[in-house]
Parts: C-alpha cells; structure tokens; sequence
C-alpha cells in the first residue's frame, strides 16, 4: 500500500453490467456509483459479513472499499489510524481467503451478483 493509495478517480472497467465496476488508478476495484443505492448495498454488505463472520469494523472496511475509498481514506472515516486498516484487511483477508483487498472486493462483488440473482 503506497501513497498511490491515495488516488480518487475511477474509470469504469467492464461493460458486463453497464455501471456496476470501476477501478481507481491504482487498480483497486469498487463499485461505481454504489452509495446511490445505499440500502441495496448495506444488505448485502451485511450478508457478506455474516458470510465470512467479519466484525463490525472489517464490515465497516469492506463497505468503504467496495465504495471506491483506499485505506488512508478509510482510516479517516473510521477515526483511526492507517496501521490499524491495514490489519482490519489482514483479517478479512484471512477470513475470505483472498490475498489482497481488489480480492476481497472481487468476492463481495460475485456476493452482489449472486443476491442481485436471487430476486
């Protein structure tokens, strides 16, 4: 995790579901416009949390990034520091058994995906 974390812009990526993925330039991926349906998203963040038994703070974590926000963002959301993110993702790491946060963001996307296809 660089200062290039830090960057905000975000150009879509895919054109599979028009809207729905953007990546930041330094390749995190997020959901664009994703707090325009607020409600939607914090269902499913919840059931991704229940999934992978996050704590509040991981599931506050995931939110933000799937929001487009890079940990130096996050940390200040939060009120903590950048340290105590960065070990927020090594435990959502662990528990989602991905390796590194566009992973993590990658499954919470194949979650909405799925959720989206169930109604």
């Amino acid at each position: 995790m660089s200062d290039r974390d830090s960057e905000e812009s975000r150009v879509p990526v895919f054109q599979k579901e028009p809207g729905l993925l953007a990546a930041s330039r330094n390749g995190t991926v997020c959901l664009e416009g994703a707090s325009a349906d607020s409600s939607v998203l914090e269902n499913v963040v919840l059931s991704f949390a229940r999934a992978y038994q996050l704590s509040r703070r991981e599931t506050e974590t995931v939110s933000f990034a799937v929001q487009g926000l890079v940990p130096k963002e996050i940390a200040a959301r939060l009120g903590v520091g950048y340290r105590t993110v960065s070990e927020y993702w090594l435990r959502i790491c662990r528990k989602t058994s991905c390796q590194d946060r566009n992973q993590v963001v990658a499954r919470f996307i194949q979650h909405l995906l799925r959720e989206r296809s169930m109604r």
